[in-house]
């Protein structure tokens, strides 16, 4: 092979990691440390599903995973009958079915070149595994499953003796494959690895393609795509079915959570399909009966690992798009908990536990969220020197007086109420209102002598008085602070997510440490565990600060040196690392300055009166810290 050919192959097979990766991994952002790869019902009321773990809590979960740690959440309630085991741990076989396209531009090019060595690697060492072989054109030729590489290997073989195809359908291929791994295989160890360059000169519509795809899912077969390059299409197939096939061989990978490569070495090839299929054998596969399930509908599910009644670790949501219903599918789930839980908490091991939050948002029943748990809400609006614990306002902790708002002050830990305001203005104005007070008195009490009385024609009857409009001062309000908001609108958080600023400073990071102070706490790994401060001031004053974070605070792309300090204002966008983009926004407000200049008079309204002279507004009082 040529230099760039190697350089070309190297690049293409570190592409198809990149992509395998993406696949494989790429979880919700609500999942806690298990990852679901597939659901599937194998059978008439049965679900299965099979779970990948984080290594800190694969390692605890062990060999031999019990029961009783797991819950799997139907809907509201617990799946009866669970039972929990390694994929690879249940003394089955992994049945993988190898598809290889016999059309003449593949097998005389990548097919022979490529291919065979790498399914020949591939298999060489599958032991006790069954292996089997599908090779197609227009039409198949499916031969028997075997167990170990031997009797496959002489199949292989044969394949070179056999004519080349003059076109090429991948619909039919996969349905024979897939047909046969769900025959024979075991539910969860079922696989098939499509070997083709994607070059499909049948008409085919998207109705086909949704049926391979469904065919898959429900049988739990997990389906991976090797091709020989992502950006050239193969001669004498048309550009539009080319697209089509290579986004759909994409679309049943990702749904399948299979392997998808692009490459023209078989040594990494195989490498990369071996080490897929070790990590299957290591998924967690979790079965049960299916409970609250309707025929043909779909079956929300979750799984919790929760050893010793406390939730170390979940699943996000899955969906089980068509479940294979049985008579009884349809009865009500089970609740582990025997007396129903308030809106904010949730059912864990048969206990009412408070749910987990990063935001008052995420608690449902306008509960509030305090150290990352769900509490119970207050009836009233606490004051700024308060927070809501246990349903009631409780003094706020602190760790100084800036934290407790104005007026307030930190003693032993804690802030208190904040005393009335008073000044020596109102006083002297108190004094200066009481002698005026007297002075009229007096005015009022000297005797006078009567006035002349004098006849006047009787005045029209008064109109009411008009209604008394008390004005407030336009000074700024220094005691709350205005209500702020993080809104998100991308990367790691659900668009839309919000967290209030309720404090003067708030700390946001990843820790859950209660010593490093966090208040709006992100569990992403590329976010810091003390990332970023925000100031937030009576005067809606905004200020953020990087608390040399790994990954850099970026204030709209700009990136913020390691302590520096700028201000934000209303609109502007706030990265933390590149997981999560944030943007500032304030009820009522918009991103336009609100003490701009007032607008001049019409010209026509100037030239008809002479210029009066400007009277000086009155400026705001605002305080700003100023870039400290």
């Amino acid at each position: 092979m040529e230099a760039g050919g190697f350089v070309r192959s190297r690049l293409a097979f570190a592409l198809g990691a990149i992509a395998w990766a993406s696949v494989a991994h790429a979880q919700p952002s609500q999942d806690g440390g298990l990852h679901v790869e597939m659901v599937s019902s194998p059978s008439p009321g049965s679900i299965q599903v099979l779970l990948s773990a984080d290594l800190k809590h694969d390692k605890p979960i062990g060999p031999s995973p019990a029961a009783k740690d797991f819950t799997l959440w139907l809907g509201g309630g617990a799946a009866p009958g669970l039972a929990v085991a390694r994929n690879g741990g249940r003394g089955k076989p992994l049945t993988t079915v190898v598809l290889f396209d016999e059309s003449a531009s593949y097998k005389s090019g990548h097919g022979a070149k490529v291919a065979l060595p790498a399914i020949f690697e591939y298999g060489k060492d599958a032991g006790t595994d069954e292996l089997a072989l599908v090779v197609f054109s227009l039409d198949t030729k499916v031969f028997p499953i075997h167990v170990g590489p031997a009797d496959f290997m002489t199949d292989l073989t044969s394949v070179g003796k056999r004519k080349p195809g003059q076109a090429t359908s991948v619909t039919i291929g996969l349905a024979a494959a897939i047909e046969l791994a769900a025959k024979e295989g075991e539910p969860g160890l079922r696989e098939v690895i499509v070997f083709t360059d994607a070059g499909d000169e049948a008409d085919v519509d998207k109705a086909v393609w949704a049926k391979i795809i469904t065919q898959a899912k429900e049988a739990g077969v997990r389906v991976s795509v090797v091709l020989p390059t992502d950006d050239k299409k193969p001669g004498g197939t048309s550009h539009e079915n080319w697209v089509t096939t290579t986004t759909n061989l994409n679309r049943i990978v990702t749904e399948t959570a299979g392997t998808y490569l692009t490459s023209w070495d078989p040594v990494p090839i195989a490498a990369a399909l071996r080490d897929a299929r070790t990590r299957v054998k290591s998924w967690l596969v979790l079965d049960a009966k299916l409970c609250g399930a309707h025929s043909g509908q779909p079956v929300d599910a979750r799984v919790e690992y929760v050893p010793n009644a406390k939730r170390e670790a979940w699943s996000a949501g899955a969906q089980l798009a068509a479940a294979a219903w049985a008579p009884g599918s349809d009865a009500p789930c089970p609740s582990l908990c025997k007396t129903p839980c308030d809106p904010w908490a949730e059912c864990i091991a048969g206990t009412c536990q408070a749910r987990a939050c990063t935001s008052d948002g995420a608690c449902p029943g306008g509960a509030v969220c305090l150290s990352g748990k769900c509490d119970k809400p207050c009836s009233e609006a606490c004051g700024g020197w308060q927070e809501c614990k246990g349903g009631s306002c409780v003094a706020r902790t602190c760790a100084g007086d800036e934290s407790c708002g104005a007026g307030s002050l930190c003693k032993d830990g804690t802030c208190t109420r904040p005393k009335a305001k008073s000044s020596l203005l109102i006083w002297l104005l108190a004094g200066a209102g009481a002698v005026l007070l007297i002075a009229a008195l007096f005015v009022l009490l000297r005797k006078k002598p009567p006035p002349p009385v004098v006849e006047v024609a009787p005045l029209p009857e008064p109109l009411p008085p008009e209604p008394v409009i008390e004005r407030t001062s336009a000074s700024v309000d220094l005691d709350p602070l205005p209500e702020t908001h993080l809104v998100a609108i991308g990367g790691w958080a659900t668009p839309g997510e919000r967290w209030r600023l309720h404090k003067r400073k708030t700390i946001a990071g990843g820790s859950d440490d209660p010593a490093d102070g966090v208040d709006l706490r992100f569990p992403v790994k590329q976010i810091s565990s003390r990332h970023a401060q925000f100031e937030l001031f009576p005067s809606g004053d905004l200020w953020i600060v990087d608390l040399a974070s790994t990954n850099g605070t970026f204030v709209n792309g700009k990136k913020l040196a390691a302590k520096e300090r700028t201000k934000l204002a209303i609109g502007d966008q706030v990265k933390l690392s590149q997981n999560l983009i944030l943007v500032v926004e304030r009820p009522g407000a918009s991103t336009s300055d609100d003490d701009e200049a007032p607008a001049a008079k019409p010209a026509e309204a100037s030239a008809a009166a002479p210029a009066e002279p400007e009277k000086k507004a009155k400026q705001k009082t605002k305080f700003d810290p100023g870039n400290r």
